[in-house]
């Protein structure tokens, strides 16, 4: 087993993303010279070598996409006065909840970093097109969507258009829903590329240099993400899709909700089908965003661009981080060792990951669907009739969803989540219908308006 060289940098999968947003950030902090700013540290860079200063000066922390876990590290972060700078609004919330609101954070925006330069192309419904995807092609970042979204269009619009990915594969999983074995996200792509029989219209193009894909012909190409990774920050393939004008279907998550513009169709996270659930509630909510299609279309997205400078002191940050690791207990730990999977298996970790993922969408209602094992593979044909039934029920377009599996309804964090629906629906196969419904009356005091069993 051969040494690594010491000389080497830590691998970070995104560490191209996190290279070109360094360039883009040095360049808004020097273009702007009335901020001051004289020590600039990358918290999400593995090649960053400084903590901050001990100098009379402020200290500028620029946080990416792992800000919900940096935060908890700025126990080693030096300096008297600082300011903490994040990619997006979803990330400012998220920080700021952990301070509740005692110190503020500061955002850059987007088209500052990416201006857009080009005219924006309208997406016209029914045109054939090649859907483009750059990026990490792994499950979290919903491949599976792409693949379902690419059938579903050309069966409804009778065309021949393509997806084509470009990226390698990655075996990396949603953290946020817990431990994982980890086996070969290629194979399960190619197998349900052949079960869905669209091997004719996905093409895989490999990693490429960013130039490649960008090449693709503007009039013809859709740049598409539906990624709900929990970090899900900036996207740096998005923002260069639409400096090239080119229409964009994205996931409303994340920062992708800063992304403004005309030509972008935002999909709600309850349209999106996961990597990890049943292949058959991914079929369904895959058919649920294709007829609710034409609803996305023709909305034009704003987003806030002007800059506010918010400083803090690390006392007053070091007070909060304690209070709030306190709050969450020893397995906090997890985070700091990369281990966020177990950290969501412990109720702390649930409930925690639950609050998070409700800064980084629009604020909504939600419904609960209950259901015996939403990790197996293969659902019974009488879950899937209730999970139809369900669907036809209820509007996607005025709620969100949060799918519960039976094995895990008495977490206290399941509890919460249950007890802030606005209603529960029970898909009643392979569950004990009398024990189930005590628990929701009796113990959970739930009303029987606010519970529907199919």
């Amino acid at each position: 087993m051969s040494k690594i060289k010491r000389s080497s940098i830590q691998n970070d999968p995104c560490i191209s993303s996190i290279n070109l947003l360094r360039q883009r950030c040095e360049s808004f902090f020097l273009e702007n010279i009335q901020f001051n700013s004289t020590c600039r540290v990358y918290i999400d860079d593995p090649s960053e070598k400084k903590l901050g200063s001990y100098n009379d000066e402020i200290v500028d922390f620029i946080l990416f996409g792992n800000a919900f876990k940096k935060f908890f590290e700025s126990g080693n972060w030096i300096g008297e006065r600082v300011r903490i700078w994040v990619l997006s609004q979803s990330n400012k919330r998220i920080i700021e909840s952990y301070m509740n609101g005692a110190a503020k954070v500061n955002v850059i925006p987007r088209n500052v970093l990416f201006p857009l330069q080009k005219k924006a192309i309208t997406f016209e419904s029914g045109k054939e097109y090649n859907f483009i995807f750059a990026g990490r092609l792994s499950a979290q970042k919903n491949i599976e969507s792409l693949l379902f979204f690419i059938k579903n269009y050309n069966e409804t619009y009778s065309t021949n258009s393509k997806l084509k990915l470009f990226g390698d594969f990655e075996d990396t999983y949603h953290e946020d829903l817990g431990r994982r074995f980890q086996d070969s996200y290629q194979n399960r792509i190619n197998t349900l590329i052949e079960l869905l029989g669209i091997s004719q219209n996905v093409i895989f193009h490999g990693k490429v240099d960013r130039e490649t894909w960008s090449k693709e012909d503007a009039h013809r190409s859709v740049f598409i993400t539906l990624s709900t990774f929990i970090s899900e920050d900036f996207g740096c393939a998005v923002a260069e899709a639409q400096q090239a004008g080119w229409p964009i279907i994205l996931s409303e998550f994340g920062g992708h909700l800063d992304v403004s513009g005309n030509n972008l169709i935002k999909i709600p996270v309850s349209f999106i089908c996961n990597s990890h659930y049943p292949l058959e509630l991914n079929s369904i909510v895959s058919e649920c965003m294709i007829k609710k299609f034409e609803s996305f279309l023709n909305q034009k997205f704003c987003s806030k661009e002007n800059i506010e400078l918010h400083e803090l002191s690390l006392n007053v940050l070091d007070q909060h981080r304690r209070k709030y690791a306190y709050k969450l207990g020893a397995n906090l730990s997890l985070i700091h060792s990369d281990y966020i999977g177990a950290f969501a298996d412990t109720p702390q970790g649930g409930s925690f990951f639950h609050n998070i993922k409700g800064y980084m969408k629009p604020l909504r209602p939600y419904i609960v669907v209950l259901m015996y094992d939403l990790d197996e593979e293969v659902l019974s044909e009488s879950q899937i009739e209730s999970l139809h039934r369900i669907f036809d029920k209820i509007d996607l377009l005025k709620v969100d969803i949060e799918y519960v599996s039976s094995k895990n309804l008495f977490y206290k964090d399941i509890m919460k989540i249950i007890l802030e629906s606005q209603s529960i629906y029970i898909v009643k196969d392979r569950l004990n219908e009398a024990e189930l419904d005590n628990y929701l009356r009796n113990t959970l005091q739930l009303s029987s308006s606010s519970i529907d069993y199919e």
